[in-house]
């Protein structure tokens, strides 16, 4: 499910660099130039910034393939795969395409005397844009502590109240939960071999110890262990079990068996009844090697709440093995509490470490590829002064901290140094009018991602809903900060000239 992220990368990436390129076209083939000569004046116009900003982007997934958890790997390389193929066919099929198309005729559009003048206010009040660019950034780093971390539990908690899936999951908690938040099912995964009787003690042991956990469902601890001595007290039928029953109750485990060929037996046994397809979920059928225990938690929706759960579980986990040295099992924690706790804990730090290196990245490579301190300084503060913003705007949403949010950390990498180094290369070829033409595909590109993502907020799933309301966000941060800081940090060469007066009709006397 994770790897459905990869597509809205692939929508916003795909709009702008397919806006940029259509745009060069464009304005190629007004100022006279054939459909062929076009095309490949948009490749080597809008086509070079796309190669620049894919190379730099791709760089910065190489941490997410190193990432360690393999859903993130797998997530890095598809993005990885997803965007170079994304880069191909705009430097190919796209021109391609655009050559058969009948361009608009060309004109001077509000918007362009906007941007115009956007440009050159703020090129002309340095000061002024750069320092309000470092107020709200201040501003939105001060409320990032009021970020909180999402503990994602049972999916049907994250739907509306009215939704049928959210209503089953309310019914269930009532009638066998009472009622708590969200209980939920996890699994300790027990590997080596389980036939032999100091295995089986060890799963005792481990099933009355969690049971006795505050926020275990006691009902829920059970292992293979709990079926073969239910199966033992009732396996002789209606007239043999009160015996066994009674010899249980009076001395608890008597009535297991004490060799390696007696649990093996009883497996056996088991194995050719109907009950075959019970017990298949708790061992390994072939060669009891693997098997599982469930265990269902009251988990918090704060994670330092499930942080000290989760280590008091870990705790309980590893002083059992430590008593029981010879059961040979090695136990390993999965399922909905298990993912959150190690996204959370291990995964959330090292993606915010390695953002911080791929922009380092990012700004070291736009130098080299451009020779352009300028270029590098203006690409790397876009970038910072959106994300600063964009974490403002999260705190005030309350949208939490989740893997769901890697998408729009990728899009405002990939499209907010996108959108400055469009600009930069646009100004150093074109000049002045670039602010026009350029800076008309940048607002473009802008508003119709917006308008995309915008869409999917309306989803009932709120964890997605929110992810998509994070990337409006990305978009329009990256899009003010590029038409605040490009101006701000242009030369004054680069800037729009004010038009000269009109001249007097009056006669000279």
């Amino acid at each position: 499910s994770v790897s459905l992220l990869v597509f809205p990368v692939l929508i916003g990436t795909g709009i702008d660099f397919g806006i940029h390129m259509a745009a060069s076209y464009h304005d190629a083939r007004h100022r006279g130039r054939t459909p062929i000569e076009a095309a490949a004046a948009c490749g080597r116009g809008a086509g070079v910034p796309l190669v620049v900003v894919t190379v730099t982007t791709l760089v910065g997934m190489v941490f997410l393939l190193a990432a360690p958890n393999k859903l993130l790997q797998q997530l890095g390389l598809a993005i990885t795969i997803g965007l170079t193929l994304l880069l191909a066919v705009s430097l190919t099929a796209l021109p391609a395409a655009l050559s058969w198309t009948t361009s608009p005729p060309p004109r001077a559009p509000v918007l362009d005397r906007f941007l115009a003048r956007n440009a050159a206010f703020w090129g002309n009040r340095r000061v002024l844009a750069i320092g309000l660019t470092v107020l709200v950034a201040a501003g939105g780093l001060l409320a990032a502590p009021q970020l909180k971390t999402l503990v994602v539990g049972t999916p049907a908690a994250y739907y509306p109240e009215d939704d049928p899936q959210r209503q089953d999951f309310d019914r269930s908690n009532d009638l066998y939960f009472r009622s708590r938040q969200d209980l939920v099912t996890n699994v300790l995964v027990l590997e080596g071999d389980l036939t032999t009787p100091a295995a089986m003690d060890l799963l005792l042991d481990l099933e009355g110890r969690i049971k006795q956990l505050p926020f275990v469902e006691s009902d829920s601890a059970v292992s293979i262990h709990f079926a073969m001595n239910a199966w033992i007290q009732v396996r002789q039928g209606t007239a043999g079990s009160p015996a066994v029953i009674a010899q249980e109750t009076s001395s608890p485990g008597s009535t297991f068996p004490t060799t390696q060929q007696g649990i093996r037996f009883v497996l056996d046994e088991m194995f050719s009844t109907p009950l075959a397809n019970y017990i298949s979920f708790f061992i390994d059928p072939d060669t009891y090697g693997i098997g599982v225990m469930l265990v269902e938690i009251d988990q918090p929706s704060d994670f330092p709440g499930l942080e000290s759960r989760w280590n008091e579980l870990n705790r309980v986990i590893a002083e059992t093995q430590a008593d029981h040295p010879n059961a040979g099992l090695s136990i390993h924690t999965s399922g909905a509490s298990a993912v959150a706790y190690l996204f959370t804990a291990k995964e959330l730090p090292y993606l915010q470490v390695a953002g911080l290196i791929g922009l380092a990245l990012t700004v070291l490579q736009v130098g080299l590829l451009r020779r352009s301190l300028r270029d590098a300084a203006t690409v790397g503060l876009v970038v910072l002064a959106a994300g600063a913003w964009w974490v403002g705007l999260l705190a005030l949403s309350a949208i939490p901290l989740s893997i769901a949010l890697l998408v729009p950390v990728v899009i405002l990498e990939a499209i907010g140094s996108d959108y400055a180094l469009h600009l930069r290369f646009a100004l150093r070829d074109e000049g002045p009018r670039a602010w026009g033409t350029v800076g008309r595909a940048i607002f473009y590109a802008a508003l119709t991602d917006i308008a995309a993502f915008l869409v999917f907020t309306w989803l009932k799933y709120e964890l997605l809903a929110q992810a998509t309301l994070a990337t409006v966000y990305v978009l329009l941060c990256a899009g003010v900060a590029t038409l605040v800081l490009v101006p701000a940090l242009a030369r004054r060469s680069e800037l729009p000239q004010p038009s000269p007066p009109p001249a007097s009709s009056g006669a000279q006397s």
